[in-house]
C-alpha cells in the first residue's frame, strides 16, 4: 500500500474489503518521517519534502511540548529516529554524553559516555545503531535501543596544521 504524501503524521487506519465475499479487515499504521540528518539531507538544505503539516500560516502557533536539561553543554544537533531523539553534549574538556530521549515525552531512555573526546557533529541513525563522532577523531557505534556501546573506531585524522613526517 502506498501512503499518500498528504497523510498527516500520526496513527491512521486502513480497511480492505474483498469485493466478492464482502469480508473486510483493518489495521492501524503510523506515519512518521525520521530526521536522520541535520537540516534533513546531506546538502543541508533544510527542506523536508514530506512536510505537510507546518505552513507559514501556522508555524507561529507552535508551542513547546517538553524540554530536557542536560548535565552539560549540548554540542550536536538532534536526530529523530523511530520516535527517539538523539543528541550529544560535552562537559568542558572532559568528554560528554550521547543522550536518547523519547520524542513523545522527553523522558531519558539512556545516556552513553564515550572514553575519548567531546562529542560533536550530528548523531546518525536509521535503525538499530546510532553513530556519533568525537573530538579525538573516533567514530562510535551505539545500540539505539539500549545505549550499549558496540564499537569505537579511530579515524586516524588529526585536526589542525599538518605535521612534517
Amino acid at each position: 500500500m502506498k501512503v499518500p504524501g498528504s497523510a498527516d503524521p500520526g496513527k491512521h487506519g486502513v480497511t480492505v474489503t474483498e469485493q466478492t465475499s464482502g469480508l473486510s479487515a483493518g489495521h492501524a499504521f503510523l506515519v512518521q518521517v525520521n530526521l536522520t540528518h541535520f537540516h534533513f539531507d546531506s546538502g543541508n538544505t533544510g527542506l523536508n519534502p514530506y512536510e505537510n503539516t507546518l505552513t507559514t500560516g501556522n508555524v507561529n502557533g507552535l508551542t513547546s511540548k517538553w524540554s530536557y536539561l542536560a548535565a552539560d553543554f549540548v554540542t550536536t544537533s538532534p536526530a529523530v529516529v523511530n520516535g527517539v531523539v538523539y543528541f550529544g553534549s560535552t562537559a568542558g574538556n572532559t568528554g560528554g554524553t550521547l543522550y536518547a530521549l523519547k520524542a513523545s515525552t522527553g523522558k531519558k531512555a539512556w545516556g552513553y559516555t564515550p572514553l575519548h573526546g567531546q562529542l560533536h557533529g550530528f548523531p546518525r541513525g536509521g535503525g538499530r545503531v546510532v553513530y556519533v563522532g568525537d573530538t579525538c577523531c573516533y567514530i562510535h557505534a551505539v545500540d539505539a535501543a539500549t545505549g550499549t556501546p558496540l564499537w569505537s573506531f579511530p579515524t586516524g585524522f588529526i585536526p589542525g596544521p599538518r605535521r612534517p613526517s
